[in-house]
């Protein structure tokens, strides 16, 4: 018989274990977990506002000639520019006089300058305020915050072993039972399912179900860039990095990190091949492995998943990304733990099997989501 010290009904919690995860199954919820970006909620929903940084430059959007005076910069920058301020695209000088989102209507050739054309994405720099001696100061804009919101969705993973088998000791495993076995094998399911659900969840509420929406649901609203079915390159890689940086991104701290699939993770280290130094492993060892890129804004350890599409990388901060499990308040039962990070409920024995499941609810919180984003569409 499945010998076992467990309560029947009372809920053991196993919050503890999710930082002991198999990092090559769960990468994602074992470095949160690791890092300590988990904090509990006592509610089903959590909503939060992203207050987001005003950008400082912008680019063209489009090509303009030497007789327009409208001038439309690259969608969402509009905030930068104010009229009255001077601005330089390549050797001209223009005057804003009105602002409508992200349109300027300039004065053409100004301070000594000649109008001339200007290519598509040449940079556009803000090098007055316009500003006389004696003046007031100009108010800054006030940024909305940006408002997001996630559901608590509860995974459950159940357990069932016949009467026979639980008696049943397997050789060769330690003596553990197939009642032991199966209640890891299980646990790493369970595992599993979160690691999905934080990384592909979609964000939903139907009736007493909810969804948990994962990082994907939120980095569309972060910066995408799309490959056009192009190979990764380390030209597609700064494509991604350039933006975030001109928004402001540390890309430098160490909580940054590239979420790859295989099938990238595999091209990057044929990409990489001839730049890497470090010392094989012990042994006579061939082939070579990248697990971190250095490009000029940072460098990035390479986080493998199978849990993004084949044809993306996501570039994420670690750091702005915390777990949020439920957690009742105020439970009289002392049979029940109130705490709904990952539990394991035993239900005892039901006819000739055996029953138990684990338990999660929980929700995902990340922040900053402009300075965080994917390349989408490379070729598999």
């Amino acid at each position: 018989m499945v010998t076992d010290t467990n309560i029947v009904g009372r809920q053991k919690d196993l919050s503890s274990s999710l930082g002991l995860s198999n990092p090559n199954r769960t990468p994602l919820l074992s470095n949160l977990t690791s890092l300590g970006k988990v904090r509990s909620i006592n509610n089903t929903v959590s909503s939060w506002v992203d207050y987001q940084v005003i950008n400082t430059k912008s680019t063209l959007d489009g090509a303009i000639d030497d007789t327009v005076t409208t001038v439309n910069v690259e969608a969402g920058t509009g905030e930068v520019f104010e009229a009255g301020q001077l601005i330089r695209v390549e050797s001209e000088i223009m005057e804003i006089t009105s602002v409508a989102t992200d349109a300027l209507t300039v004065t053409r050739g100004q301070k000594g300058t000649s109008a001339a054309a200007h290519a598509d994405n040449l940079e556009v720099f803000v090098v007055a305020e316009g500003i006389a001696e004696g003046s007031d100061f100009k108010e800054d804009k006030f940024k909305e915050g940006a408002n997001f919101l996630n559901y608590t969705q509860i995974v459950k993973t159940g357990l069932k072993v016949s009467g026979t088998q639980a008696a049943i000791t397997v050789p060769s495993n330690d003596n553990k039972s197939v009642w032991d076995l199966e209640a890891i094998r299980k646990e790493k399911k369970h595992e599993g399912k979160l690691e999905e659900m934080i990384m592909q969840g979609v964000a939903y509420v139907s009736g007493d179900e909810r969804g948990c929406g994962g990082l994907t649901h939120f980095l569309d609203s972060g910066v995408v860039v799309n490959a056009s079915a192009g190979a990764i390159s380390l030209d597609l890689i700064n494509s991604l990095l350039l933006p975030l940086y001109n928004r402001g991104a540390e890309l430098d701290m160490e909580t940054y990190v590239m979420i790859v699939p295989p099938v990238q993770k595999n091209k990057i280290s044929k990409l990489l091949k001839d730049y890497v130094t470090a010392e094989p492993r012990a042994g006579e060892v061939l082939g070579q492995v990248v697990n971190y890129i250095d490009t000029d804004y940072g460098m990035f350890p390479l986080m493998m998943s199978n849990n993004l599409p084949a044809d993306e990388i996501w570039i994420v901060n670690l750091d702005e990304i915390t777990l949020r499990p439920q957690v009742g308040e105020g439970a009289t039962d002392t049979f029940i733990d109130p705490n709904r990070t990952k539990q394991y409920n035993p239900m005892g024995k039901k006819g000739d099997y055996y029953e138990a499941e684990y338990l999660t609810e929980m929700t995902l919180e990340i922040r900053r989501v402009d300075l965080q984003g994917k390349l989408v569409n490379l070729a598999r």
